[in-house]
Formats: structure tokens, C-alpha cells, sequence
């Protein structure tokens, strides 16, 4: 007799499950989470110490995704819209929920707003790079993994990260958090290319781009200086 055999359904996983198959149990709640339907929230409450900051970009519309998305910049040319999603802290927790090792055990420390700070400010940074602001050519190029995408996605970390160190924000986890992200696009630059050892080279490249997205961040941040009342300024032009 012929029988068929179907595949079993996460229901049937979940049923086999004991306490000690935390591995699996991961791969499935994260294949329930990916498959769910986002459920998408306008109105994200931006941290204070960010609101000058988002308060530059008057035309992205930002939201936050309760399940089943990563974060997010998108920005349409034809239709001039832009918009920054922000990943609940569900969907990348799960990603390092399975790992045992030193890096994993300091992402899962980082707190919820650590994380919304962390991802914030990198798609801001990518948000920077618009033909209407510094016109970065990584951000138009950056496709299928190549040169270009690869710098761009270090530029928006490592900004993120130079952010977070002016915010005081940049914990021993969120320091894991961006050396995992940035390790992880030059060990994929590294193998598509066939050349070994490019951490620096690639970082190097990034940095003046990095530079240019800070500046342009922290312009809201910096504290204007009060001009000199007028009897010192005129003192200060006696020659001594």
C-alpha cells in the first residue's frame, strides 16, 4: 500500500518538544514569527534624547513593526517617500537565542530601548545618504550584496555607533551588537570576493562617509554659541 507522508506542521513540532530542545524550539518559534503578519504602528514613541535628531527628518515617516519584520529604511524616488520601520526586539532576540557564545550572551543584555536607540540610528544614518541630503552614491548602489552595499551597511553601524557613544548609550552590548553586524558583512564581502583579511580596507573606506553622516547628525546636538555682548566684542578687537 502506498502511503503518504506529509511534512510535520510547526503544531507537530511543537508537540514533540521537551524543555531540552531549546535549539529547535527556537528554529520554530522564529519560523511562526516570519511567517506572521506585521502589524505596523504610526505613532512609535521616539526616546527624548533622539528627538532632536529624528526632528531632521520632517519627510521619513517612521514606524515600528510588533512582529515579523526587520528594521528598515526604504526610501522611493519616483514617489518621494521615505520611510524607517523599527523591528520589535522579539525579532532579533530570537536570532541570538540559540547561541552559546560570549558575543550572544552580551546581545541578549541589550535592554529594549538600547535596541531601539541601536537600530533608530542605523537606518537614520541610511536615511542620510537621500540625493536630498548627502547624496551618498553607496546608498544608490547598494545592491546584490556588492562593494557598494557592503560599505553602505558599514556607514549606517558605525555611525549608529559613534551616535550612541555621544548619547552614552553604547553598553557592552550594544558594542557586541555592531561588531557581530559589521563581522557579518565583511566575512560576506570576503566570500564573494574570494579575498581574506579586508576588515580594515573596508572599514577605511566607510570612515569619510561616516564622518559626513555624524556631522550631519549631530548638527541638532551641538550647542550654539551665544555671540560676544557688544563691549566685548569690541575689547576683544584692541590690540595689545
Amino acid at each position: 500500500m502506498n502511503t503518504f507522508q506529509r511534512e510535520p506542521s510547526i503544531v507537530d513540532l511543537l508537540t514533540r518538544l521537551t524543555r531540552t530542545d531549546r535549539e529547535l524550539r527556537a528554529a520554530v518559534e522564529r519560523e511562526k514569527l516570519w511567517k506572521g503578519t506585521a502589524c505596523e504602528i504610526d505613532a512609535m514613541p521616539i526616546p527624548t534624547n533622539l528627538q532632536p535628531i529624528v526632528a531632521l527628518f520632517p519627510t521619513v515617516r517612521f514606524h515600528w513593526w510588533t512582529q515579523g519584520k526587520m528594521s528598515e529604511y526604504l526610501w522611493d524616488q519616483k514617489k518621494k517617500t521615505e520611510t524607517i520601520s523599527i523591528a520589535h526586539p522579539k525579532s532579533w532576540r530570537l536570532d541570538v537565542e540559540m547561541n552559546n557564545d560570549a558575543t550572544s550572551a552580551l546581545l541578549r543584555k541589550m535592554t529594549d530601548e538600547e535596541s531601539q536607540a541601536r537600530f533608530l540610528l542605523h537606518e537614520i544614518a541610511h536615511a542620510t545618504g537621500a540625493s536630498h541630503r548627502l547624496n551618498r552614491y553607496t546608498l544608490r548602489h547598494s545592491h546584490n550584496y556588492g562593494p557598494a552595499q557592503v560599505t553602505e551597511e558599514l556607514v549606517a553601524d558605525l555611525t549608529a555607533q559613534k551616535m550612541m557613544q555621544h548619547l552614552g548609550m553604547e553598553s557592552p552590548a550594544v558594542k557586541a551588537s555592531i561588531n557581530s553586524y559589521v563581522s557579518s558583512y565583511v566575512k560576506l564581502y570576503e566570500q564573494n570576493s574570494g579575498i581574506a583579511n579586508l576588515r580594515d580596507e573596508l572599514i577605511a573606506e566607510a570612515k569619510p562617509f561616516v564622518d559626513d553622516a555624524v556631522r550631519y547628525l549631530m548638527k541638532p546636538l551641538r550647542t550654539k554659541r551665544k555671540p560676544l555682548p557688544i563691549h566685548r566684542q569690541e575689547k576683544s578687537l584692541v590690540m595689545v
